[in-house]
């Protein structure tokens, strides 16, 4: 079972060898459930359609949050509302949870577990945290039974035994691991659902696309509001050749009906490898997806290859206010950006970039928040004028309990009361969505952190979302 809060308009490889492996054991008679995901579904129609015009009508100044947060929205939601009617879908007595997002995912386990059913989870959550931290995380959300319960971090593939490991039922961490039988995992349980995904993805105009990955681990490491340096750095092509794993991403495609792939290595580098397959995938007609960054694009060779293999690339550009990407420790800084983006615009012939921006982050005064926004948009104009296809996805700023003592500094950002008047940062999102009875507080406590902003001089800033005009907000939501 696959935690609310999963993308569904992307099959990821995780599923797939799952599903693979659980088919594959004759010890095993597996039941594939997809009710966390549907719920999800239904309550993206919901929030669209009932919770936004609410917004629109008891909080007008907040319209655009929501528009920013809906994914978010809809994740709460699907948890809260839905979380005691997913065991009544359950048809066994042991269900395998892939968590992805931590506390949203809690509302469901908990209602597992007092019902009687056991609960092994894995999936990200389950190897950031740790089976300690996590137990007693899930204690502290009041669930019970947790004899019920055990965490398996780590990888699977198809030599893991899980029959052996669900036996024993005590938590483990999967060591050992061969990957070359990542590449004979094509099925997986989303399957039959494919049709009802499209169909809503392509009302929102984005494509269904199976996900994969080479390499796991950024050789950064050092952005200080991520926790992604606690996944261990994994080589999955193991010794797989070329060949094997293109034709095994191909036949994925053409069993989900679709000809896009994203690569999910945390930061795409190119080697021999990397380029043997995209060679293959290009040739039958797989458009690529991989995940880049500003340091890399400032290399030409790297861009050209970009151009010449790959259609989409997601990037996490923050910024381009230069305190703001030292307080991150970004590892670059705007003039950076601008070489990157020149790169791009002088040697991609069409490309689309997926911008992911970064919002409330500390700043030296309000000043500073209008200068970022507005090179945003010219670096913006500057590519759409070069046939680059732009997508901005601004995400507020949020710092959970673990980044408390780290990330805040007690001078330009600051840890809020809850009754103030100008919190800054995805708080804002949980507040309104407490306000209109969504969700209630104790499900964001540990993940937000109230804050408020100030600037060098001590004067309180609002949050960005109150602060940029509409012209500079709308470039945000890829409006013209």
């Amino acid at each position: 079972m696959k935690g609310p809060s999963h993308y569904v308009d992307v099959s990821a490889i995780g599923a797939r060898v799952l599903t693979e492996s659980l088919i594959r054991d004759d010890r095993i008679d597996p039941e594939f459930n997809m009710e966390t995901v549907l719920n999800e579904l239904r309550a993206e129609i919901y929030l669209r359609n009932e919770i936004s015009p609410k917004i629109d009508q008891l909080r007008p100044d907040i319209t655009k949050v929501y528009g920013i947060a809906l994914k978010s929205a809809a994740s709460i939601y699907s948890a809260h509302t839905y979380a005691e009617k997913v065991p009544d879908s359950v048809k066994c007595d042991t269900v395998l949870f892939s968590s992805n997002n931590g506390v949203f995912d809690f509302p469901t386990i908990k209602s597992l577990l007092s019902s009687g059913i056991r609960v092994v989870i894995g999936g990200p959550t389950a190897t950031i945290s740790g089976a300690k931290l996590l137990r007693s995380q899930l204690e502290n959300h009041g669930c019970k039974n947790l004899h019920n319960l055990i965490v398996v971090s780590g990888f699977v593939d198809l030599t893991t035994d899980l029959y052996k490991i669900i036996n024993k039922w005590k938590d483990y961490h999967i060591e050992d691991n061969d990957f070359t039988t990542f590449w004979q995992c094509e099925k997986d349980f989303v399957q039959p659902h494919v049709r009802i995904f499209q169909k809503i993805k392509k009302e929102n105009k984005r494509k269904f696309q199976i996900a994969t990955i080479f390499r796991s681990g950024c050789w950064w490491k050092k952005c200080t509001f991520c926790n992604y340096h606690k996944i261990p750095a994994c080589s999955f092509v193991g010794n797989a050749t070329p060949s094997q794993v293109a034709h095994n991403i191909i036949n994925s495609c053409i069993l989900h009906s679709t000809n896009r792939v994203f690569v999910a290595d945390d930061y795409f580098l190119f080697d021999h490898f990397n380029e043997s397959v995209f060679e293959i995938l290009n040739n039958n007609g797989v458009e690529i997806e991989v995940y880049s960054g500003i340091r890399m694009l400032k290399n030409v060779n790297y861009v050209k290859k970009i151009n010449k293999y790959v259609k989409s690339i997601s990037l996490g550009v923050e910024s381009m206010d230069d305190f703001s990407l030292k307080y991150i420790n970004k590892g670059y800084d705007s003039r950076d950006i601008e070489i990157a983006f020149d790169n791009v615009a002088k040697h991609c012939d069409s490309l689309e970039i997926v911008m992911m921006l970064m919002m409330d982050l500390p700043v030296k005064n309000e000043w500073s928040i209008f200068e970022n926004y507005k090179r945003i948009k010219e670096q913006r104009n500057k590519l759409e004028e070069n046939g680059i296809s732009i997508h901005m996805l601004p995400k507020l700023l949020e710092v959970n309990w673990k980044l408390r003592e780290t990330f805040v500094d007690h001078k330009y950002l600051r840890i809020a009361k809850e009754n103030s008047n100008n919190h800054c940062g995805r708080y804002i999102i949980w507040k309104a969505l407490e306000e209109l009875g969504v969700v209630n507080s104790n499900v964001y406590t540990d993940r937000t952190t109230p804050l408020e902003r100030y600037d060098s001089q001590g004067k309180m800033l609002k949050s960005d979302l109150f602060t940029i005009p509409d012209d500079l907000f709308k470039g945000l939501l890829n409006e013209s």
